[in-house]
């Protein structure tokens, strides 16, 4: 048995030893643990949507845009979205948002 080999099996030792879920596959294919993959949270594109980025370049300081959230997209994906946008593309603190959960709506406000 090869150093490598020693030192996966102590591992998985230890893993199991301490209740945890696991799967390690080996290069040579060899798997241990019995962990089952799941799939990953479909992410809402938010862009296809609603042109969020054309409205946050058109504003200027202290302008407040209102956004109609479309259906099936989670409110708060499209104020994340927009923050995101405004963070990365004007700087953190450029703008601030607000979801408004009466009207469905994110509300947008310019602040630098």
């Amino acid at each position: 048995m090869s150093i490598k080999e020693k030192t996966i099996e102590r591992l998985v030792n230890q893993l199991a030893n301490l209740g945890c879920e696991f799967k390690v596959i080996t290069e040579d294919g060899t798997e241990y643990g019995e962990l089952t993959a799941t799939s990953k949270k479909h992410k809402t594109e938010v862009l296809k949507h609603v042109d969020y980025k054309a409205i946050l370049a058109n504003m200027g300081v202290g302008d407040v845009e209102v956004l109609v959230c479309p259906e099936g997209i989670p409110l708060e994906s499209l104020r994340s979205s927009i923050s995101g946008h405004g963070a990365a593309n004007y700087g953190a603190g450029t703008f601030t948002t607000m979801c408004n959960k009466d009207n469905n709506t994110v509300e947008v406000l310019r602040l630098e």
